[in-house]
């Protein structure tokens, strides 16, 4: 097999049989520290690295493969042993070895402001909310770091429901304007509050709402009364949504290129997605019938109930008992 050309930036290799967090070639030299690193094993990790032998071997940087194809090829690059041995100590829950390594890397050439990064956090967010908060004890920078696919810590937290971490979030200096910065988000774009009223309850809503998220434009009352969550309904109620509000229909329907119109209110929603107790609440509480969204058509008309009983009752929709 003719010899590899390493590359010095992350490449594809052929005829590579090997695994995912393997050495790319050669021998794993630092694998002692790696599984010190991922088994708890401090005392060990410590009594190795106060070696110069060792030392060596911790910042030494060889091609490890950090992802695999079918083809028979692997992706690789160069990686600090030392990184590989603080993502083993944070898959393994093992937060003094983590704290440990983060104070060790800081003397040796790897300041917090390079070691914690996009990858680092994203792994301790998915892995063990105790270990996330170790991180951004160390460095704030954490609670606001854009990770992947357009998402940050703060949005993974609400699809998660997760009210806790949320919490730790904002105490270490996270903001619903920074998070929505952090993902771009542009006008009629689904924000923290429409993920919050889709994934989570309705403690993670009153919670964005105190800490700055707008209902207004939001389109989440909308999108929980046409989904029947009333119990989200009635939290936003509370918190000051507008019941006739006027939003493009794109925040609650999945079409693309949408731009101005048309708009709906909470009740063409409720009534478009055939939701009676929720059509039922909305008239309970001050829902206009007669608004029309841009196109010039009422919620009777988006829901193809025009007819009414000639007494100037409700459609169908709401009277019907079936």
């Amino acid at each position: 097999m003719p010899e590899l050309q390493l590359q010095q930036l992350p490449s594809l290799y052929h005829g590579i049989e090997r695994e995912k967090g393997d050495v790319l070639v050669g021998d794993d030299v630092a694998a002692p520290l790696i599984d010190a690193a991922s088994k708890h094993d401090e005392a060990g990790l410590r009594a190795m690295l106060e070696q110069k032998r060792w030392t060596k071997v911790a910042l030494e940087r060889p091609h490890r493969i950090y992802s695999t194809h079918s083809n028979n090829g692997v992706l690789a690059r160069p990686i600090p042993n030392f990184e590989t041995m603080l993502d083993g100590a944070i898959i393994a829950g093992a937060i003094p070895t983590v704290q440990y390594l983060l104070d060790w890397g800081t003397r040796n050439g790897f300041p917090l402001s390079s070691t914690i990064n996009r990858e680092t956090v994203s792994l301790c967010f998915r892995r063990n909310n105790a270990m996330f908060v170790a991180l951004a004890e160390l460095d704030p920078r954490a609670a606001r770091m854009h990770l992947y696919h357009g998402a940050d810590v703060m949005s993974r937290a609400v699809d998660a429901n997760d009210l806790k971490s949320l919490e730790l979030l904002f105490k270490h200096g996270a903001t619903v304007a920074a998070s929505n910065q952090t993902r771009r988000l542009r006008p009629n774009e689904r924000g923290l509050l429409w993920n919050a009223t889709v994934h989570a309850s309705p403690a993670v809503i009153e919670l964005l709402v105190q800490r700055g998220a707008s209902i207004r434009g939001s389109g989440a009352l909308h999108t929980a009364v046409s989904r029947g969550f009333m119990d989200k309904a009635e939290t936003l109620l509370r918190l000051g949504a507008d019941v006739n509000e006027l939003v493009i229909r794109q925040l609650l329907t999945y079409e693309r290129g949408l731009k101005g119109g048309p708009t709906w209110t909470p009740l063409h929603a409720a009534m478009a997605f055939s939701n009676k107790e929720a059509t039922q609440w909305l008239f309970d509480n001050g829902a206009d019938e007669n608004i029309q969204g841009d196109d010039g058509k009422t919620a009777y008309d988006i829901a193809g109930c025009v007819s009414h009983d000639g007494h100037g009752g409700r459609p169908s929709i709401v009277t019907d008992s079936s």
